[in-house]
């Protein structure tokens, strides 16, 4: 006998109370209705987005991602729906079928009678629903662990064992989570089909408390409920297993993973209360000779006060004992917490330098040795000068939604440049161009890229633009500079459908014809489309015609996730110029919280900047991780929006789960472009993370280390006070033994507490070199420099208390540089604070801006100190010969770029040679052109006379005219 047949071919209990059934009839009739046309509405939405998902992966080459993941989900709920609504509909069957014909008398006899009344309407109904709610609870539960499941199957070796159960580390970062998950899982599908048992048994009579003892529960019910009993208790008795191996990760007051007290109290009681469930488990089923529930209770009694005592009061008396005595005992775990830390993190192959040499003092001709470093130092600070680019550079309709610092080649030799792109100006579209049309396939993309030299600046203290202009004439100049895959544009784009439709900057107008996009060659489509984004314009309107496509998903980093959701990305996406387009690169990050011993962080909270929010990285702030690897370098073409995703660290074992997850779409390294490797850096977010590490992390001697005699903190910004960290600055630093400068990422340590004098600087080697064959060994490799004991040079907040009270003086102004901060309080704008290792000590630099009409800056002095020594100037170039007692022994690429006001420079020892005149008026004489074009917004113009600039100033610094 079928199911159905079991529920629908019973006989009616004698207690049933008849109801008018055709009012019963009329009112169900409208419950289905209505219960259909929401289910019917649901499942329409979810069949439009499922599908274009399915088209729109497709379109990218990453079909894969879709059917393995969609597949695993189904899987996962389907298993769970069966797993948790099956036990609770045979427990409910089960009740019902062998209820008590005639129930035994009691004196909740008549009460139940009326009750039952009220629901044997309604009992084939709750006997299909409620197994089926409980099921779809599951199957949600389930359906969330897809990537667990998908890890569980995939996941390999690491190749090292922990210290204590001596497995390999896969076992816990893939295997055990799995294992978790199914005891969890479990335990809810038991306790949801107990509690089904208890209802229906007391309902049709199985139990009742008021009964007679020994005649409370009938043969079947103690049968049900002691066996689901004993299964609960056993599958709780696994947990506790399986929780021994999750101390590994476990957060103490001192250390992640195993101390002395989980060692020695809470490893041997959690093996315990596992064989004490066992033994529950047997009093459960001991009840079916027993019938009493005498042994089951005091099987449950005992292990709540095993948990107790030897879960909490044990525990507890042997971390008294090692506590005040932290060294002898805990000493051996924390060695155990420094190794796997500084693996999990990257540190592992850190140099460390004692600077027994390190100067602080400031001497002259201190930088000779330094001039390709100081050359280039970047003195344009990209979160500060959108507004310039924006009022200078700006093209109607069009706006800069980023600036970000990188390197472009110039003359065969890479620049430190800041490099903007534009997205749409949604605040100045016109007014009847707002509408769906206007902001969906009008203003679809944005255009162009503008490049100014970071490490310079003009006389009237502007950038030094590189490549400008509609289309960019310069360095870097791509070809196709329209992007329809970047920041700040329209969510989605229909593009394609009308000719000449998409607007250009000024009249142009253009067409899509890039590979990208879901075709709208089906009214099909068209429909779901409309439904997913609530749109009827995908069906009325005429530029959603068979030759239009729609674009989505057009963010980069959204882009990357969509197709990698098994990734954690950088806060910062940057873009470059390759192949003649515009280009996103986004870091990728595989991550987990279950490495053996290595200390977590919370992974959003510890990447944070006081430039770079918590937010915006596809996981939750507050995230913890104790793992993370710059796994994968990501592009996205900003025209056709391809995505390519590389092996960046392919001995990575997650990143290897994952590639065999999603087969073929992570390439190998070796697969970037040739003009794309040079171009890419160390991640931000990375090296945020690994310093926050560091500042406990430093130190490997455990005994110390429990001491915490020597902890470090990460400064706080004193720019901007908002008391996050301060940010790492991209700068030029000496190679080793006098070597070519490295591009690195810099910053420093301060002591944790009131003190805040530097004790440390930390540098990452960012430059991955130019062979897409080989990546430089060099690359990614920590040096952190550790300054003498007593040493007094200032850190960063200090330095900037001493520029606040500083009464240095520079030729070029009249005031004092406290004069000067405070008498232009009101438009003053200071820069990021730039940390460069120079001199054999560390040189601070931080431009001054003052804001002029708009949102411009203009950069029109520079601070610089060295130990506790402050000075200032129009130009850096200047600043440092102040700073380095009137000769710094080299030249900056700002100098003879004074501030227009400024005290004249004295006259040269020598008259200048005639060819150095016409040099010197031919660089005037571009540079004039290149202003009165950017007054009139002739950019092609200006984009000529720039590049004729560029070459005048080559041929006057072959004269020896200036440093570049």
């Amino acid at each position: 006998m079928s199911s159905a047949d079991d529920f629908d071919g019973m006989s009616e209990p004698a207690y049933a109370a008849p109801l008018d059934d055709r009012r019963w009839r009329q009112r169900r009739r409208w419950m289905l209705a209505t219960i259909g046309l929401i289910a019917l509405l649901i499942l329409i939405n979810l069949w439009a987005r499922m599908w274009l998902d399915s088209l729109w992966f497709a379109s990218v080459g990453f079909g894969t991602v879709f059917r393995v993941e969609q597949t695993t989900k189904t899987l996962l709920f389907g298993s769970g729906f069966l797993l948790t609504a099956l036990p609770v509909w045979w427990s409910m069957r089960l009740a019902y079928r062998r209820r008590p014909i005639e129930a035994p008398a009691s004196a909740e006899l008549d009460s139940m009678e009326r009750y039952r009344a009220v629901v044997e309407p309604f009992r084939r109904v709750a006997f299909r629903l409620v197994p089926g709610l409980f099921g779809l609870f599951g199957a949600s539960v389930a359906t969330t662990q897809w990537q667990t499941a998908l890890l569980w199957r995939n996941g390999g070796s690491f190749g090292f064992t922990d210290p204590e159960f001596h497995r390999d580390l896969g076992f816990y970062v893939f295997t055990l989570p799995w294992l978790q998950f199914l005891t969890t899982f479990a335990t809810l599908a038991l306790v949801l089909t107990l509690i089904a048992a208890v209802i229906t048994q007391y309902i049709y009579g199985g139990l009742s408390l008021s009964r007679e003892p020994g005649q409370r529960f009938t043969t079947v019910a103690r049968v049900q409920l002691s066996v689901t009993g004993a299964i609960l208790v056993l599958v709780r008795g696994a947990a506790w297993w399986l929780q021994r191996y999750e101390l590994t990760t476990k957060d103490g007051s001192l250390i992640t993973g195993i101390d002395y007290t989980a060692a020695h109290a809470e490893i041997p009681t959690k093996a315990v209360m596992a064989l004490a469930a066992v033994v529950c488990a047997g009093l459960f089923l001991a009840t079916l000779w027993s019938r009493t529930w005498r042994l089951p209770i005091v099987g449950v009694a005992s292990l709540v006060v095993c948990s107790i005592v030897l879960g909490a009061i044990y525990p507890a008396v042997v971390q008294g004992r090692a506590r005040g005595a932290e060294e002898r005992y805990e000493a051996p775990y924390v060695a155990r917490n420094i190794t796997a830390t500084r693996a999990a993190y990257g540190l592992a192959g850190m140099t460390t330098t004692q600077a027994s040499s390190w100067t602080a003092t400031p001497t002259r001709d201190g930088l000779r040795g330094d001039q390709a470093t100081v050359s280039g130092i970047p003195l344009l600070d990209p979160t500060l000068t959108e507004g310039t680019f924006s009022d200078q550079q700006k093209v109607g309709g069009f706006e800069f939604s980023t600036l970000t610092a990188g390197r472009y080649a110039v003359d065969g030799s890479l620049q430190p440049m800041v490099l903007g792109v534009r997205g749409v100006d949604v605040a100045n579209i016109p007014a009847d161009q707002r509408g769906w049309d206007g902001m969906h396939s009008v203003w679809t993309h944005g255009y162009g890229v503008v490049s100014a030299d970071a490490t310079t600046r003009t006389a009237a203290g502007d950038p030094v633009y590189e490549s400008v202009g509609v289309p960019p004439r310069g360095v870097p100049q791509p070809t196709q500079p329209r992007i329809y895959f970047g920041k700040g544009i329209p969510s989605y784009a229909v593009v394609g459908g009308l000719a000449a439709h998409e607007q250009d900057p000024g009249a142009g107008r253009t067409t899509y014809s890039g590979k990208a996009g879901v075709p709208l060659d089906a009214s099909l489509r068209r429909l779901a489309y409309a439904v997913k984004y609530r749109e009827s314009n995908f069906l009325s309107s005429s530029v959603s015609n068979d030759k239009a496509k729609v674009l989505e998903v057009r963010d980069p980093v959204d882009r990357v996730r969509k197709v990698a959701p098994w990734l954690t990305t950088d806060s910062t996406p940057y873009p470059i110029v390759a192949g003649g387009r515009i280009v996103w690169v986004v870091d990728g990050y595989t991550t987990t919280a279950r490495y053996p011993y290595a200390q977590t962080v919370a992974f959003g909270d510890a990447a944070s900047t006081s430039v770079t929010p918590a937010g915006d990285r596809g996981v939750d702030p507050g995230s913890s991780v104790n793992y993370v690897r710059n796994a994968v370098k990501a592009t996205v073409d900003g025209y056709d929006g391809t995505v390519r995703l590389y092996a960046w660290d392919g001995e990575d074992p997650i990143l290897k789960a994952w590639q065999r997850a999603f087969p073929g779409t992570v390439e190998p390294a070796s697969a970037i472009p040739a003009d794309v490797l040079p171009q890419l850096r160390y991640p931000g977010d990375l090296f945020a993370i690994q310093q926050q590490v560091l500042t406990m992390y430093h130190n490997t001697d455990p005994k110390a280390f429990i001491a915490g005699s020597d902890v470090w903190s990460v400064p706080a910004d004193p720019i901007r006070g908002n008391g996050r960290p301060a940010p790492a600055t991209y700068v030029a630093t000496p190679g080793p033994q006098g070597g070519a400068p490295e591009w690195s990422l810099v910053s420093t340590f301060v002591p944790r507490g009131a003190k805040q004098n530097l004790v440390a600087t930390l540098r990452v080697d960012a430059d991955p070199g130019g062979d897409p064959q080989q990546v430089r060994d060099a690359y990614g490799r920590l040096h952190l420099t550790v300054l003498p004991q007593g040493s007094d040079s200032y850190g960063p907040q200090q330095f900037q208390g001493a520029v606040n009270g500083s009464t240095a003086t520079a030729p070029a102004f009249k005031q004092t540089l406290s004069q000067y901060l405070t008498g232009n309080a009101a438009k003053l704008v200071r820069g990021t604070i730039v940390t460069v290792p120079a001199g054999g000590g560390l040189l601070y630099v931080e431009p001054l801006y003052l804001r002029s009409k708009g949102t411009a800056l203009r950069q029109t002095a520079v601070v610089v100190g060295f130990g506790k020594t402050v000075a200032w100037g129009d130009t850096l170039d200047a600043a440092l010969n102040a700073l380095f007692g009137g000769s710094s022994g080299v030249k900056a690429s700002d100098a003879g770029a004074s501030t227009p006001g400024a005290s004249p420079a004295p006259p040269p020892a020598s008259t200048p040679s005639p060819q150095l005149k016409a040099a010197v008026a031919e660089v005037k004489k571009y540079f004039d052109q290149a202003q009165a074009a950017m007054k009139k917004g002739d950019w092609d113009a200006y984009g000529k006379a720039q590049e004729n600039l560029r070459k005048a100033i080559d041929r006057l610094v072959k004269l020896g005219g200036v440093a570049r």
